[in-house]
């Protein structure tokens, strides 16, 4: 799935890179299923890229570094968006492989991310169910 990803991307990334796109890209499908992507679910959602780049990088990327490369994780969050048919469910089926813990604090940032903007909307708790029910279970 990586190197599928990277080859139509045009990218190159680390496991650990693309792990947080993975582990990411079910809050990015919550955060835009009401249709609107708004600026507490982007601020929020840079957090959390924030917080797992981070823990892997640490004090061996500066301020501006992170920023770009959150930058770069939202344009890949764009891409798969466009090209949804092709990535959508590969990336979520890759959900399956992490350890429950892992799939529980996913769960929890899908909650988070929805009722970020004032309450969760229907169709943004439904795509919670719904990556839930398949893919976090």
């Amino acid at each position: 799935m990586k190197a599928k990803f990277e080859e139509s991307r045009k990218t190159k990334m680390s496991d650990e890179e693309f792990k947080i796109l993975v582990l990411t890209y079910p809050v990015y499908l919550v955060a835009k299923a009401d249709g609107n992507f708004d600026e507490d679910e982007k601020d929020l959602l840079s957090t959390i890229l924030y917080n797992f780049l981070n823990s892997l990088y640490g004090e061996n990327v500066s301020e501006e570094g992170y920023e770009n490369l959150i930058s770069n994780y939202l344009e890949d969050f764009n891409y798969l968006t466009e090209n949804e048919s092709i990535y959508k469910n590969d990336f979520l089926q890759e959900l399956k492989s992490f350890e429950l813990t892992v799939k529980k604090s996913i769960h929890d940032l899908l909650n988070e991310i929805a009722g970020i903007s004032g309450g969760i909307d229907t169709r943004e708790s439904e795509m919670i169910a719904y990556i839930s029910d398949n893919y976090l279970s």
